[in-house]
């Protein structure tokens, strides 16, 4: 356990729990909802189930906390999370959050996320019973579990399915009850900017999870796979944009390019930087993500007439 430095909070104080929420990634959990919403707006002419909108909110943040909490719990029980630990710190591995706690608030978090995503099923049906059933087990297997996806090279498909393709076209349908074909490309540039926070961390903790048997695709293919991925999900996020343009007719949405700068800079970062020095590097990387969801969501709701 690393001893607690004078910045650290008191253990099980606010600023411990909050720490353990990990605030600043949740605009990156808000942001596919948000265009979800605007998608729905476009596609309805603002005649949507604004109460449902709200609950798609409430619910993506909720399981986005629960992710955090999980990955805290579950990093430190496998002895991932270690002094040498290269990101931001963790609550448990720091001692500022016991096993008995974390287990409480996991328990609390699971079932408030079941009671908002049950109020969703009620208006979507089945599908979205399986959906969500998917969505809270994957929540909890990303770090734990008998076969935990993100060490077994997997985190980065269930970030793009959900974070992306369920989360975009999920909150469409349920707000509006239709799938125009733009939903398509905006929840894949959505789910692929969001799979560049977890190449980000790949990236910097490649020799990490290596000793510890956490088989990222960058363990598994080295840095540069790492480096091409996270270009790759920048240019395909700008091509989905195209793609929605030419579906819309709205040429608004090629307003998410004055932003391009930021996501360059990113990868630039990226290239060049080890280790702690990578850390930045992530909170850039979810604010570009965030920012590309807002410019996005924007563009779709303004009026063409």
């Amino acid at each position: 356990m690393s001893p607690k430095t004078d910045t650290m909070p008191d253990a099980h104080s606010a600023r411990a729990w909050l720490m353990a929420l990990r605030p600043k990634t949740l605009p990156v959990g808000a942001a596919p909802i948000t265009v979800g919403i605007a998608i729905a707006v476009s596609a309805t002419n603002n005649h949507i189930n604004y109460p449902v909108a709200a609950v798609c909110l409430i619910t993506a943040l909720l399981l986005q906390i629960l992710s955090n909490l999980a990955n805290d719990y579950f990093d430190f029980k496998k002895g991932t999370d270690t002094e040498e630990r290269q990101g931001p710190p963790r609550t448990m591995q720091q001692g500022l959050i016991s096993e008995k706690r974390m287990k409480s608030a996991l328990f609390i978090c699971t079932l408030l996320a079941i009671g908002t995503g049950s109020t969703l099923v009620w208006f979507g049906g089945w599908p979205y019973l399986m959906i969500g059933i998917l969505a809270l087990v994957s929540a909890i297997a990303y770090t734990g579990g008998p076969y935990p996806l993100g060490y077994n090279g997997l985190g980065d498909i269930f970030v793009f399915l959900f974070f992306g393709l369920a989360a975009v076209i999920g909150t469409t349908h349920l707000c509006s009850g239709m799938l125009p074909a733009e939903v398509w490309p905006a929840a894949c540039a959505m789910g692929l900017l969001a799979v560049n926070l977890l190449v980000v961390n790949n990236v910097r903790d490649e020799h990490q999870d290596r000793q510890h048997g956490k088989t990222t695709l960058v363990v598994r293919w080295g840095r540069k796979f790492g480096l091409l991925q996270y270009a790759a999900g920048l240019f395909l996020a700008y091509m989905c944009v195209g793609i929605i343009a030419s579906i819309t007719a709205n040429n608004w949405v090629v307003a998410t390019g004055i932003i391009a700068p930021i996501g360059i800079a990113g990868f630039k970062r990226l290239t060049v930087l080890n280790g702690k020095e990578l850390n930045p590097v992530l909170a850039h990387t979810a604010r570009f993500t965030f920012l590309f969801g807002l410019i996005l969501s924007l563009s779709l709701v303004i009026p063409l007439n």
